[in-house]
């Protein structure tokens, strides 16, 4: 990925800010099934983790598209 970052004409502080961004959605989806681990270890099931994991992403998405609309503006 940084070798096609580094051939785009993107300022340094963009490629930065995007490799963080590719190793943050990197490690959080690499989360997903040890979460599923842990609940089942502590009494839940695969429809709970699948109702919180989805709640979670709902949410995240949401407050994404709010905080980017709202930066947009200051």
């Amino acid at each position: 990925m940084l070798a096609i970052l580094n051939r785009m004409a993107v300022r340094k502080e963009e490629r930065i800010l995007l490799a963080g961004a590719s190793f943050w959605w990197l490690g959080e989806g690499l989360f997903g099934p040890l979460f599923a681990v842990f609940a089942g270890r502590v009494g839940g099931n695969i429809l709970d983790i699948s109702w919180a994991w989805a709640i979670y992403l709902l949410v995240t998405g949401v407050l994404v598209a709010f905080t980017g609309k709202l930066a947009d503006r200051f």
